[in-house]
């Protein structure tokens, strides 16, 4: 097994990993492909014609040898309906859809810039169900004398053009890819995509492999990688060579430390001015002494630093050398550096007639082996608690993990091979769905009859004529399900009543049952609300009635004018194919008696509710409360109108039922939305938990 089979660097992301990645970004109709999802796919072949309701439960991928990649999407409790040229409708299918693309490196914007990428273009698509299911369609179809293969041929072309024009779809694994130019740890010469293949799923990763420097360009033999560098509990890994190592991290920060000035005019020119193995200088000075010679090689655990250098005067020639072990630690995005040295070598050579001179009492020798060693000894420290800090101060040098989100490392191996970080990509998922069914609609006004004529009487005792109608209201309400088999089995129920002061159901009826596809239902004692006298209206008991039609998952309600005004709640209960169970509760109002009154009459209504506010805004003040402002009759927001309802009963003060009572006839209809809304029991249900807490 080769760690990096020739190729500059190898960053290597496993199976479970690659999986995450499709989930996040893979999306079928809009949906992220993150089970369990659904989608309802057409079907429009050869005069076939029909839906594939399709429940996604799992997901798996599988890495192959020849670079191609099988995504096999797992569901459950699907169904197919056919419309032409037979009625039908399958349920509880299971089985899977295996999709065997190639992956591979895309352009995202320019030639230049590279992602990670899934062809779907030509994509083959295996539609398999299992032995139970296919069992089941065969005896579906076979009373009516169509055959099993003319639908999964139809099934299975139209999902594989589908699939087709999904084409390629994009990870966000950036990259910057220049041939013919030396790049860097995210900028490559070269980049491949390949897979390691194995039986065991956990040991698969997909591999980018790179060339860094151009002179490599034809390196590497992606056939010699056959298992990962990945280990224990990663999921990622980044393997550069030695080469790589020295070339592009090792000798730019010596070039940087030992020549500032020059490097940072010209950092390739100024590398060449150092000595072997990165430059072609004999020798560069620092400190007082020539560094000839700086080498690097990998060995298990660590890596070797050794520098040679030299120093010369009148009366001696001196060489020394120093070894130190860099060692690397990861936690994160930070790479910590730690070396050690020995104590440096130093050989000093004198001529005959120093030596003379030293018989007679001067000991350049020792003096000069003593300098030389403390040189020695400051070049090296400074190499290592400079240099080599600095190298790893903001990680591993050159490489952006913003390239690739969510990076860390934990973990790092040195070999022989070259240098290994191991650790995880964090891979943020869609939120997945939850099983359930959810009623959606609302009431519209079909006909408003007016009914009769009067008039009333302001707070400023100004008298004003209104208009009283009779409204034929129908409300429309579907229910939509949620990962639930088809077709649903809906029951549908009602109740009708009044609610309190906030929004929380009182009076409320017993639920009648809403059967058939049509029919009247009559609701006993249902509290419901007259808007005479004016302007705060009477409750009024009664017997309502409610015609309904239904049609599927749709239901029509339609009131009868007579009835007042009433609040309704319509549940629908929901049982699927393998009897999955779910229910679902709407709240609407039906308003059979409105009444309008002339312009002046509102002027003169919001002059006294202001009046009155000023009273509340004193207690207010003096409570130390939230100031009460009156809203405009524009058709306030529930939650605008439930504050300011609530703030005036939190002041306990007589005035404030004179203010609500007007307030039902200057909001009107948004009076009551705001009563009836979702917010209105959430508000009261938070009020008392409050009140409970203390």
């Amino acid at each position: 097994m080769s760690l990096l089979a020739g190729y500059d660097l190898i960053f290597e992301i496993s199976n479970a990993t690659l999986l995450k990645l499709i989930k996040a970004n893979f999306k079928i109709q809009g949906t992220p492909a993150n089970p369990p999802f659904e989608v309802n796919l057409p079907i429009t072949e050869a005069g076939i014609k029909g839906m594939v309701h399709l429940i996604a439960n799992d997901m798996k991928i599988k890495l192959h040898a020849d670079d191609n990649a099988t995504l096999t999407i797992i569901f459950s409790n699907t169904s197919i309906s056919l419309t032409s040229p037979i009625t039908i409708t399958m349920s509880k299918l299971a089985g899977s859809i295996a999709i065997k693309a190639p992956l591979s490196i895309v352009n995202v914007g320019s030639s230049n810039k590279k992602s990670l990428g899934i062809d779907l273009t030509n994509a083959t698509v295996q539609l398999t169900f299992t032995p139970a299911v296919v069992t089941a369609i065969m005896n579906q179809l076979g009373a009516l004398n169509f055959a099993y293969n003319q639908l999964i041929n139809a099934a299975s072309s139209n999902l594989e053009k589908y699939i087709h024009n999904m084409g390629v779809i994009n990870f966000p694994l950036g990259f910057d890819v220049k041939a013919g130019v030396d790049g860097s740890l995210t900028q490559f010469e070269k980049l491949e995509v390949h897979c390691i293949e194995n039986q065991d799923p956990a040991k698969e990763v997909l591999g980018l492999f790179g060339i860094i420097l151009a002179a490599n360009h034809n390196s590497g033999n992606h056939a010699q990688k056959t298992t990962t560098a990945i280990t224990g509990t990663h999921d990622i890994a980044l393997s550069i060579s030695p080469e790589i190592f020295r070339k592009v991290l090792l000798c730019p920060m010596m070039a940087k430390f030992l020549l500032p000035t020059e490097y940072s005019q010209d950092q390739t020119g100024t590398i060449n001015k150092l000595p072997t193995p990165c430059g072609a200088a004999e020798g560069v000075k620092t400190q007082g002494v020539t560094i000839t010679k700086m080498t690097d090689s990998f060995a298990n655990g660590h890596i070797d630093l050794d520098v040679s250098c030299k120093k010369s005067g009148t009366c001696y020639t001196a060489k020394g050398s120093v070894h130190g072990e860099l060692t690397l630690t990861a936690s994160g995005s930070t790479i910590k550096p730690n070396i050690t040295t020995e104590q440096p070598k130093i050989d000093v050579s004198i001529p005959w007639y120093c030596k003379l001179a030293a018989a007679i009492g001067i000991p350049f020798g020792l003096e000069i082996t003593i300098i030389l060693d403390t040189v020695m000894d400051s070049v090296m420290s400074d190499l290592a608690d400079k240099m080599i800090k600095e190298l790893f101060a903001t990680g591993l040098p050159g490489f952006d993990t913003s390239k690739i989100p969510g990076v860390a490392f934990y973990d790092v191996k040195i070999s022989q091979e070259g240098l290994t970080l191991l650790g995880s990509m964090n891979i943020n998922l869609p939120d997945t769905a939850k099983q359930g069914i959810k009623i959606k609609g609302s009431v519209q006004t079909l006909i408003s009859s007016k009914i009769g004529t009067g008039t009333v009487i302001s707070c400023k005792n100004k008298t004003y004529s209104y208009e009283e109608f009779a409204r034929l209201q129908k409300g429309t309400y579907s229910a939509k399900g949620t990962l639930m088999g088809e077709p649903l089995a809906l029951k549908w129920s009602i109740t009708a009543g009044s609610v309190s002061g906030f929004g929380v159901p009182m009076s409320t009826s017993i639920p009648v049952s809403l059967t058939g596809q049509q029919g009247t239902i009559t609701i006993p004692s249902v509290e419901t609300y007259l808007p005479f006298p004016l302007p705060g209206g009477t409750p009024v008991i009664k017997d309502i009635k409610i015609d309904y039609t239904i049609s599927g998952d749709t239901i029509k309600l339609l009131n009868r004018t007579e009835d007042n005004n009433y609040f309704f709640w319509l549940e629908v209960e929901a049982k699927d194919p393998l009897n999955n169970k779910a229910k679902s509760e709407i709240q609407g109002m039906f308003e059979g008696d409105d009444v309008e009154v002339e312009s002046g009459y509102y002027a003169d209504e919001a002059d006294c509710l202001d009046i009155l506010n000023q009273k509340l805004k004193e207690l207010s003040l003096m409570y130390n409360d939230p100031i009460i402002d009156l809203l405009p009759r524009d058709h306030p927001e529930p939650d605008q109108l439930l504050g300011l309802l609530y703030q005036i009963i939190q002041t306990g003060d007589p005035a404030a039922d004179d203010i609500i009572n007007r307030l039902h006839l200057f909001h009107g209809h948004s009076f009551f939305r705001a009563l009836g809304s979702t917010n209105a029991v959430r508000i009261v249900s938070e009020k008392r938990l409050r009140d409970f807490g203390r």
